[in-house]
């Protein structure tokens, strides 16, 4: 009797736990994939994706994808100053936003950015990286020991492109900064700091405090994105 009362209870405790288990699965949000919510299917055919970000660029509270994209043509394939083949395809960028449940191409440049494996001489080339924040597109090259500059832009609606509103620049020798550029194209203005120390120290970088001076600078009209046909040869005041 005491046998058949502990089977009966068990199983009891077993329907529970199971109907615990099933509610929770039913209730647990579904995740999202990386592909459903990244339009990869709308690559040209001869490109493969580089790498991507995400973030709001149009100011509209909903994710947008940005790509970095490279052209897999073959006939690119060279030596490089080690004799190693590698790929010199120049890299590109792709921009799209979710508009009624769809993902539409905003900009498209395939060819902007020189290939990761130019001939960097005594030392790497520049690291190429992307960045969105405050609905603005930064274009981020590092170079190491010797800087960095970036590129900001921001979205035309009336043109449905980027204009290029802001350049900074930094010159360094190690941890020591030599110079920094900081230009807005809206308000024509560009801000240049100097390290006025000489013989400059790494171990001891900042020694006087950096001059600072302003400059106005003459701006015809705005460059958009879509125009840039190499970011290397970008003819700036």
């Amino acid at each position: 009797m005491k046998n058949q009362i502990y089977l009966v209870l068990l199983l009891l405790c077993s329907t529970i736990s199971y109907g615990k288990i099933n509610n929770f699965k039913q209730n647990e949000p579904k995740k999202k994939t990386l592909k459903s919510i990244l339009p990869s299917n709308q690559i040209p055919v001869d490109f493969r994706v580089f790498e991507k970000y995400g973030g709001d660029l149009n100011g509209d509270g909903k994710i947008d994808s940005v790509f970095i994209v490279k052209r897999t043509c073959p006939e690119i394939m060279e030596a490089n100053q080690w004799g190693q083949l590698v790929n010199r395809n120049k890299r590109g960028i792709m921009v799209f936003f979710q508009q009624n449940n769809q993902w539409i191409s905003v900009l498209e440049n395939l060819s902007c950015f020189l290939s990761e494996n130019e001939d960097g001489g005594v030392y790497m080339p520049p690291m190429l990286s992307l960045d969105i924040e405050k609905n603005k597109l930064f274009v981020f090259y590092s170079h190491g020991r010797y800087g960095s500059w970036s590129y900001t832009f921001r979205f035309n609606k009336k043109k449905s492109d980027f204009d290029l509103i802001g350049y900074d620049n930094t010159s360094m020798y190690g941890p020591a900064i030599l110079s920094s550029t900081s230009i807005n194209f809206l308000t024509k203005k560009e801000k240049t700091r100097k390290n006025p120390n000489k013989n400059i120290n790494p171990q001891n970088p900042n020694k006087k405090a950096f001059v600072e001076t302003w400059r106005n600078i003459d701006v015809d009209r705005i460059i958009q994105l879509s125009e840039i046909e190499n970011f290397d040869e970008l003819d700036l005041p």
